[in-house]
């Protein structure tokens, strides 16, 4: 095994509280190894138990070590017999495992093959020795990981040595320079997902981790925890792992699970520890940001919910629960000290990130001479945009300036016609290639008839190779930076050979028979685009139905109507999402592309459809046509200033005089309800204000329908009243045929990479 064929020392770590009953078995199983037991310590660290487990291992197991540990957590329990013991190799285990003779000389068989090799764990068996719990963690979206195997029967299954991402903490063997390494285990985990950062960890300083498939162990799973303080601690610490190695995620997952879990009564308590882990891992900065991008967030999300019929819970409950969550922030802000948030040392380029948080930090104030202030900036600079705008629309409405026409689509386009797919990519390969392996799954796909090109727009995380070696016939477009959305987008189509584009997201998965349902429009001629039904990654709930818009308080609200989820035929949409959108690749640079001055990313796709609905033209919803979507799997979340940046500019170009003027006397009370994310949002659409009116009277010169007109042909005629029942939270109901065909076909798609 080693130098003179002296077996190394080995300790084992054994955390109990409470579970006399497992522990007896558990220390039968570790004493009968196969191991000379002069070369193995075994510690059992209790917790504070009451039950008699300290007696029991006293009186009955007089060789292993008592450690007691004052605090109940479970890592500290580990990191005390860490530091107690003496072995090269530590064992971790629950109390409710049992071992299998082989199991340790297994596992250091491989540990020690390799100097890197950090830590191993074997094959875990339900305690009937037949249903397998788990061969390591894999990681499913939304940054969600659980067993690797669960439930299979088969106990020949995952049968190979293998390298692993992420092991199961119930039984691991570690080497001992890893873990002192990477500092043991965290203890504000307590229990639950400490596992998955101590593999992150591990990873991230060099060592490899493995599954041996001969060391076997059997768990009794859940024998530690009550079901109410697991849920507990598994849906908090998923939270903890996200601000931990994650950060620039964590106010979209942690915004998305606040409006999941709304009715939960402990939620705002998750979201606080939560945002204290976050503000202990990073820097102060980072975490002031975050909180702010998170109230932006539960405030949209709660926004969102009620229209797409996804949350089920009604109005009151949704701003009740954000009432309590927006409660929670403040207190955490109020709470953060000055002298915790210095300003950092930035270089003179860098002036509008400190102009940003200065801004932040006034619209956060309550302070009566700086709000005044405010609002008299946003007053008297409205003012002088209504004169600078009327003037502008004046002088156009004199000039006359024949737009450029329209070219006909040189061929007619049936089912068969030929797409090139374009799928924009900024990192996150693994959703890429989930994508990819469904569109090459397609026959016309497969065989060559329709081509596919991924524009990676300065990925870091080996996208490109990952493309080369798996997907060779993918005509891949690199872009030596990030240059945004649009900008990889509009580099995509220019490089299609065929007349009709598909444009997607890398993380949309395309089905059987989507394409073909697509295709059915491209031969009417005035359909600009069309758009799927698109639904999220469980297969079930719908992501989109048919968008409609409304004029209201000088904002145009663009918004899905529940209802619409039930319609079964195409019908005309204001929208079709850039995430999955066919069209002509000519009706794409006659109507501009996806406009640079929206960059990075929202509002491009409303610029599209919205100029071509003012252009005469039309956009189709076809809910034949299913695609599955991760949903923010591509930016997150992601900055809300530049959301209402981009709505600023989208409503500066199309929006109609009159409309327009509403919108700038709006503005005051839009900063009062928003605060910050208004008037960072403002500030940086008025410096690109030259750009929103050269677009403005370039829209003036193509005219043909006016705002209301196109609000009145995009508005749902369809009699809701022969569709399907609504439920009783609103949600439309979905056939159940059609259900299970969304989950046979989700089921194919595996884990996302979170």
């Amino acid at each position: 095994m080693n130098e003179g064929n002296v077996s190394p020392l080995v300790s084992i770590s054994i955390v109990t509280f409470n579970g006399i009953h497992w522990l007896r078995e558990c220390l039968r199983s570790v004493l009968a190894l196969d191991y000379p037991a002069d070369r193995l310590e075994v510690y059992v660290v209790d917790n504070g138990s009451t039950d008699g487990s300290q007696a029991l291992v006293r009186d009955q197991f007089p060789t292993v070590r008592l450690l007691e540990n004052p605090v109940n957590n479970y890592c500290r329990a580990h990191n005390l017999a860490l530091r107690a013991s003496r072995g090269a190799f530590i064992a971790l285990l629950n109390n409710d495992v049992t071992l299998d003779p082989g199991w340790l000389q297994a596992l250091l068989a491989v540990l020690e093959a390799g100097p890197r090799r950090g830590a191993v764990m074997g094959k875990l068996f339900f305690m009937d020795g037949v249903t397998l719990q788990g061969t390591g963690l894999a990681a499913f979206p939304d940054f969600r990981w659980g067993y690797r195997g669960l439930g299979a029967r088969d106990p020949d299954s995952y049968d190979q040595l293998e390298e692993l991402s992420y092991l199961a903490g119930t039984a691991v063997l570690f080497r001992r320079a890893c873990l002192e390494a990477i500092g043991g285990l965290d203890e504000d985990f307590h229990c639950y997902h400490e596992d998955v950062d101590f593999s992150l960890r591990c990873r991230k300083d060099g060592w490899t981790l493995h599954y041996v498939p001969t060391a076997v162990a059997h768990h009794a799973r859940s024998g530690t925890f009550r079901e109410k303080e697991r849920n507990f601690l598994d849906d908090r610490n998923r939270l903890f792992v996200v601000a931990k190695h994650f950060p620039e995620r964590f106010s979209d997952v942690a915004g998305r699970f606040a409006m999941e879990q709304a009715a939960d009564p402990r939620l705002p308590a998750m979201i606080e520890e939560a945002l204290a882990k976050l503000r202990r891992e990073q820097p102060a900065s980072r975490s002031a940001d975050t909180i702010g991008q998170l109230r932006a967030q539960i405030e949209q999300a709660m926004w969102q919910a009620r229209f797409d019929g996804v949350y089920a819970l009604t109005v009151e409950a949704q701003r009740h629960v954000n009432d309590r969550l927006q409660g929670v922030l403040r207190d955490l802000e109020a709470r953060v000290p000055p002298a915790e948030m210095p300003e950092p040392a930035v270089p003179w380029w860098s002036v509008g990130q400190v102009l940003r948080r200065r801004l932040e930090m006034w619209s956060r104030s309550d302070h009566p001479r700086m709000e005044r202030l405010i609002r008299a900036l946003i007053r008297w600079s409205a003012g002088v945009l209504a004169t600078i705008f009327w003037c502008a629309d004046a002088l156009s409405a004199r000039v006359h300036w024949p737009p450029s026409p329209r070219r006909p689509l040189p061929i007619h386009a049936t089912s068969e016609t030929p797409v090139s797919i374009v799928i924009p990519t900024w990192n996150r390969r693994m959703l890429l290639a989930r994508c990819l392996d469904a569109l090459w799954a397609l026959p016309r796909v497969r065989s060559g008839h329709d081509e596919v090109i991924v524009v990676d727009d300065g990925s870091v995380d080996g996208t490109a190779d990952m493309v080369r070696r798996r997907f060779s016939r993918v005509k891949l477009v690199r872009l030596n930076r990030n240059r945004g959305f649009g900008f990889a987008a509009n580099r995509g189509v220019r490089a299609a050979r065929h007349p009709m584009v598909l444009l997607l997201n890398n993380d949309v998965v395309v089905t059987a028979g989507a394409l073909e349902r697509l295709l059915s429009h491209a031969g009417t001629p005035d359909v600009a685009a069309v758009t799927p039904r698109l639904f999220r990654w469980d297969g079930v709930n719908p992501l989109q139905g048919v968008f409609e818009a409304e004029f209201r308080s000088g904002f145009l609200k663009v918004f899905i109507d529940g209802r619409s989820h039930g319609i079964r035929e195409p019908h005309p949409t204001l929208l079709a999402v850039g995430a999955a959108c066919l069209m002509r690749r000519s009706d794409f640079f006659w109507l501009g592309g996806f406009d640079p001055i929206y960059r990075p990313y929202w509002w491009e796709d409303n610029h599209l459809c919205y100029q071509a609905w003012k252009r005469g033209l039309r956009v189709m919803y076809e809910p034949r046509a299913v695609m599955y979507h991760k949903l923010h799997g591509t930016i997150g979340a992601g900055d809300p200033t530049v959301m209402r940046r981009n709505h600023l500019i989208f409503s500066w170009i199309h929006l109609n005089p009159a409309w327009l003027g509403e919108q700038f006397h709006a503005l005051e009370a839009r900063w009062v309800t928003e605060r910050s994310r208004m008037l960072i949002g403002y500030l940086k659409a008025l410096a690109v204000l030259p750009g929103i009116l050269r677009r403005r009277w370039s829209e003036q010169r193509a005219l043909r329908v006016s705002d209301a007109e196109v609000l009145a042909r995009t508005r749902s005629r369809w009699d809701w009243d022969a569709e399907p029942s609504a439920s009783p939270n609103g949600h439309t109901q979905v056939h159940a045929a059609e259900v299970v065909v969304a989950q046979k076909e989700s089921a194919a798609m595996g884990a996302g990479d979170g």
